[in-house]
């Protein structure tokens, strides 16, 4: 490879010599080119924060609904009755209970999942009913609706979904 004799010479050297210093010595556009280093790491940072902020408040939305449930188990008093007409009206109440879950929530219903809630009844003693039909050696029987619910919150920017739960055990009077 031939160069051209005019880069050879030694004035033209010697021109472009001093411009070559001067250039390392400048420091016009350092901060540029910092912030071209930094800001896609900032952007990362504050892309996840987002996410995380958004699942942050999914997550309170979920908590508000189950509890508009847990109050409205709490209000249905019939649900501790016994009998096939009150087990009818308790089933009822249990599909009651679960939509008022998903209709008080502004959550995508396409991702919250809300199985039916079910009664359990315990003793003072400790012993668990399932079914509600023992006798409490001392005491009364104690009821309770267990409520669940999860919602699938998928990030605009991390790379996998985040479930989030929320359950609540309430003793109806």
């Amino acid at each position: 490879m031939e160069y051209p004799p005019a880069l050879l010479n030694k004035p033209t050297i010697l021109k472009i010599a001093p411009l070559v210093r001067k250039f390392s010595r400048a420091e016009d556009g350092v901060s540029a080119v910092e912030m071209a280093l930094v800001a896609p790491v900032l952007m990362i940072i504050f892309m996840g924060l987002i996410d995380y902020g958004i699942a942050v408040f999914s997550k309170m939305e979920l908590t508000s609904s189950v509890r508009s449930g847990a109050q409205y188990a709490l209000v249905k008093s019939e649900i501790k009755s016994a009998g096939a007409a009150a087990i009818a009206a308790s089933a009822a109440n249990m599909a009651a209970i679960q939509t008022t879950i998903i209709d008080s929530s502004n959550l995508n219903p396409a991702k919250l999942v809300v199985p039916l809630p079910y009664k359990t009844c315990e003793c003072s003693n400790g012993d668990l009913d399932a079914t509600c039909t023992i006798t409490c050696p001392s005491g009364t029987l104690r009821h309770y609706v267990v409520i669940s619910a999860t919602y699938t919150y998928v990030p605009y920017f991390l790379p996998n979904d985040i479930v989030l739960t929320n359950g609540s055990t309430i003793r109806v009077q």
